[in-house]
């Protein structure tokens, strides 16, 4: 998804996926700036960050992809990180974003 930031506001949700017990989040990681993927799901959380604060008042192209069990996050193109989830907790049947930043 193409996201433009206008600030760095506390823990601002971009987008949110859900399935089944399990919810997803895209977030602005408090003041910092920092993208932060959040993998929620009962029996415990586990995230993906990028490393430096998103630019302000530029696009800049974020995706979240379900290979299997692995997911990755891409920002601007590079692969930012990746985690390996249980098995189910990559099921998503709603997805909802935000578009005020």
């Amino acid at each position: 998804m193409w996201v433009k930031f206008r600030a760095h506001n506390s823990w601002g949700v971009v987008m949110r996926a859900e399935g089944g017990s399990n919810r997803h989040e895209l977030t602005l990681y408090d003041t910092t700036g920092r993208l932060v993927f959040y993998l929620n799901y009962p029996e415990g959380n586990k995230l993906i960050q990028t490393a430096e604060a998103v630019p302000l008042d530029r696009w800049v192209y974020i995706a979240i992809v379900f290979s299997g069990q692995v997911v990755t996050m891409y920002f601007d193109g590079a692969d930012v990180g990746s985690v390996t989830a249980p098995a189910g907790v990559v099921q998503v049947d709603r997805v909802w974003s935000w578009v005020d930043f």
